[in-house]
């Protein structure tokens, strides 16, 4: 969706690079006058991922109201102040990564596919990144009617 709504893309980013941008989203997000809504996809394999993801997380969950979350084996994160939901395997985000934060002074969305490479070596990715408003909460929409589609409840329309 931020690939085809405007976002700035490029590609050949590493693994390190794409967690060096998520962890600069996430600090200024957890840092903040307004505290933002925060909307992700975590893809399979995350379990490998960057060590500072945890604390990360923790970041947001101390100064977010709501976060959402999507991705392989996330569901027991569900709590009053965070919506998850499992993705199972085939899911058309599955191998996606994607990081959107929102408040009333501060919208970025990255997202990430893994391309080429061999499957032992670490994942190399295009990504696209967005400031715009609109495009965040289009894709946080997208991610929330995601997770409750897949988790049961409330179902968003518009």
């Amino acid at each position: 969706m931020l690939s085809t709504g405007g976002a700035r893309q490029t590609s050949a980013v590493s693994q390190a690079g794409l967690d060096h941008l998520i962890l600069g989203i996430t600090t200024r997000a957890a840092v903040g006058d307004q505290a933002p809504a925060v909307a992700v996809v975590t893809p399979a394999g995350a379990a490998t991922m960057a060590p500072e993801r945890p604390v990360m997380f923790t970041m947001l969950l101390e100064h977010c109201p709501l976060i959402i979350v999507v991705g392989p084996d996330v569901s027991a994160w569900s709590s009053w102040r965070v919506r998850a939901a499992d993705m199972p395997a085939g899911h058309a985000f599955a191998h996606e990564t994607c990081f959107v934060v929102l408040s009333p002074g501060l919208s970025m969305a990255v997202a990430g596919w893994p391309h080429g490479g061999h499957p032992q070596d670490p994942p190399v990715w295009d990504i696209a990144v967005s400031q715009s408003p609109d495009l965040c909460r289009t894709v946080m929409r997208q991610i929330l009617r995601t997770v409750d589609t897949l988790a049961g409840g409330v179902h968003h329309h518009g």
